[in-house]
């Protein structure tokens, strides 16, 4: 025994230097890991240079502080080219899609939290459709071009950790799939990443006859014609969509083909309508798959760092109570518990998530409903 101890510390290793799984963590609180950061650029399939940030579980010294993304960010959890932590690797994969005139980065409470738990999150910048580069008149070419945007930062990913780029290797199963979760046009986007069947003419026809929030996005309607090209991503396995609307745009039937399909909304959502944008978006998935999680009092701003981290007074649903409004940190805790729970389920079939799914895991909770 004493030779084999120094034979151990001539080649410098110990019997077992593998770290110890870090304990599992209820989906309503921060994971166990720490948090990186890192901004990935680089030119696509399609020739397009993209620009997404990727979010990982990380080692950080405890209680540091995190770093900023850039302008308009405040600092959160993420600390910038920290180490990853792969000892549960391989992790699942989720990409993230920004609302209209949003950024990659504008929902970090989430992408964050989600990193917490041992997930990848990479959120793609939509090029002028960002806050920093918007073209109001190309929705349509915008819209059609956002799936394949998710897609190929997905790829990116799977290169990044196939060839072991700053401790990635590995870490990312490109077998596995991976779950999409957007807001507001990226909840739009999230669907049909996730097999989603684009009906141009349906929309057409629905948005001549209707006065809808969603219809104002294409200018004269015309882009909608180029929809058709905004073709689903089989590798989804689940899709989570935070104030979502457009129903139309898929026609009566296009939804049904959406994977694993959960909604959060708002019942006081000015900018996607709850009755006439949000639910409808509910009711045309497939009954057996779908989820609804209404969150009593949230409007539209509260599912990004708008309300939480950057807390702008102007935007009336981040006045919280004193406006009527749900309290923006609760709809950002209430969104983080069950989205992450959902994709727990759906990407790693963890069982232990249940206790966060489902009408009777959310009975006792007064500003939410659960269908």
């Amino acid at each position: 025994m004493r030779r084999l101890l120094v034979l151990l510390l001539l080649v410098g290793c110990t019997p077992d230097s593998t770290p110890d799984p870090l304990p599992w963590a209820n989906p309503d609180e921060p994971g166990p890991y720490g948090v990186g950061a890192r901004t990935l650029i680089w030119e696509d399939a399609r020739g397009t240079v993209l620009t997404a940030e990727l979010w990982y579980p990380a080692t950080v010294e405890a209680g540091s502080p995190g770093d900023d993304y850039g302008p308009v960010s405040a600092a959160g959890i993420a600390h910038r080219e920290a180490e990853p932590d792969v000892r549960d690797t391989p992790w699942p994969l989720v990409a993230f899609s920004h609302g209209f005139g949003g950024i990659r980065y504008q929902s970090t409470f989430l992408t964050e939290h989600l990193a917490s738990h041992g997930f990848v999150v990479v959120a793609p910048d939509h090029p002028t459709n960002t806050l920093f580069d918007l073209v109001e008149e190309n929705v349509g070419e915008v819209a059609a071009a956002r799936p394949a945007d998710v897609r190929l930062s997905v790829d990116r990913v799977l290169e990044v950790s196939d060839e072991g780029w700053f401790g990635l290797g590995g870490a990312v199963d490109p077998d596995a799939g991976y779950g999409v979760v957007g807001h507001s046009f990226g909840a739009w986007t999230s669907l049909a990443v996730a097999g989603g069947l684009m009906d141009p003419e349906h929309a057409l026809a629905w948005c001549a006859d209707h006065d809808e929030a969603g219809c104002r996005f294409f200018d004269d309607l015309a882009g909608l014609s180029d929809l058709a090209g905004a073709a689903p991503d089989p590798r989804a396995r689940a899709a989570v969509a935070l104030a979502p609307g457009g129903w139309y745009t898929f026609g009566e039937t296009g939804l049904e083909g959406v994977v694993a399909p959960l909604i959060l909304g708002g019942d006081r959502d000015g900018d996607m309508p709850y009755e006439s944008e949000i639910r409808p978006v509910w009711e045309h998935l497939t009954p057996d798959d779908r989820s609804l999680l209404t969150l009593h009092g949230a409007a539209h701003w509260g599912f990004t760092d708008l309300c939480t981290t950057l807390s702008l007074p102007n935007l009336d649903d981040c006045v919280g109570g004193d406006g009527g409004y749900l309290d923006p940190t609760v709809t950002a805790a209430l969104t983080n518990a069950a989205t992450t729970a959902w994709l727990m389920k759906q990407l790693q079939g963890d069982e232990r998530a249940d206790a966060w799914i489902g009408p009777a895991a959310w009975e006792a909770e007064a500003d939410a409903t659960w269908e």
